[in-house]
């Protein structure tokens, strides 16, 4: 198939098969060099799977992938792991715990003479800013330190494609907000391409430049991520990506209209006749709640979610779920505006 020429890495309907049970389907992915990907889904979907063939540690059943033009597995090719020049981070280090910070990522430098090795690896610890640390073992290290150890062992090889495997779940949200804010950093500075395996949709936004949607072995949406969390088709699926208010409705000239009031009318129903039922969702930016009077919608429930809150609201006999950072309390009226 043809390459584009600045491509790091293109998966070609990839299937992965476990004895008779296929796990992966015909799975198409492609990232350009330098750009920063990631592949969301639950537990089970296949994204670890398939980012194990993408290292050449797993053999594909069918498909191709290439890495920078090269067929690396497919059509009778399966390049072995350690000739791909991939960089791997894991979730749990892996570091060595009888080696200091330096002494570990020196260790993909042994075919260097000593004193270059350690240059070089001084080097990459000054970049992910843990130079101070050198000489500290890994027990003496916060998660947040040795995972960036574990980086700069990764990245000191150079290779041609970082693959991370879940590599903040383990770490708290402050210390992972904050790696992530400078990963992505060090990244697009050093025009590292990387490919990013997550269950966590607040990771893949944060770090990536393009989000695979993964369900069932199979890549069912790509795109970037505002534009995966703003127009994702799947409607199922779309809630991976965060919360949906899914509205009651009926086409009405231009527009819909609902219980909770007149709304714009989707893309995908814009063809729909006259009349026709809807169900349209939304997400939270798309729509406002106010306080209102007797004319309004009333509030039946409230869960307190700490920067927002998720209210079920009913007017007639429609319900629906919405979130706000508004304060209401159970029976207070509350009128809906959408955009």
């Amino acid at each position: 198939m043809p390459i584009e020429q600045e491509q790091a890495l293109c998966l070609h309907q990839v299937s992965i098969h476990y004895g008779a049970a296929a796990v992966v389907r015909d799975c198409d992915f492609a990232l350009q060099r330098g750009e920063i990907g990631a592949l969301l889904g639950a537990s089970g979907s296949g994204k670890s799977t398939l980012l194990k063939a993408i290292a050449g540690l797993l053999p594909i059943a069918g498909g191709e992938i290439y890495m920078q033009n090269q067929l690396v597995s497919g059509d009778g090719v399966h390049i072995p792991s350690q000739q791909r020049e991939v960089g791997m981070l894991f979730q749990d280090y892996a570091l060595f715990p009888h080696l200091n910070a330096l002494e570990n990522v020196c260790f993909g430098l042994r075919h260097l003479p000593t004193a270059a090795a350690k240059d070089k690896a001084l080097s990459m610890l000054e970049r992910v800013q843990l130079a101070d640390f050198a000489k500290r073992f890994p027990h003496e290290l916060s998660g947040g330190q040795q995972q960036r150890v574990a980086l700069a062992r990764a990245l000191v090889r150079e290779p041609r494609l970082l693959l991370l495997d879940e590599p903040f779940s383990s770490l708290d949200q402050a210390v992972r907000e904050h790696l992530i804010d400078d990963l992505r950093l060090l990244f697009k500075e050093q025009h590292i391409s990387a490919l990013l395996v997550t269950h966590n949709k607040r990771e893949a936004f944060a770090l990536a430049d393009k989000v695979a949607l993964m369900k069932a072995g199979q890549v069912v949406d790509s795109a970037a991520p505002q534009q995966l969390y703003d127009h994702s088709a799947q409607g199922e699926l779309a809630t991976v990506l965060g919360h949906l208010c899914l509205i009651s409705a009926v086409k009405v000239g231009d527009g819909a209209q609902s219980a909770f009031g007149a709304l714009p009318l989707p893309l995908s129903a814009r063809d729909a006749p006259e009349g026709e039922a809807l169900s349209i969702a939304l997400r939270p930016h798309q729509y406002d709640l106010h306080a209102a009077q007797e004319d309004g919608a009333t509030v039946m429930e409230v869960q307190f979610l700490g920067d927002m809150s998720r209210y079920r609201l009913q007017q007639g006999k429609s319900s629906a779920e919405f979130l706000s950072t508004k304060r209401f309390v159970c029976g207070q009226k509350v009128r809906v505006v959408f955009h």
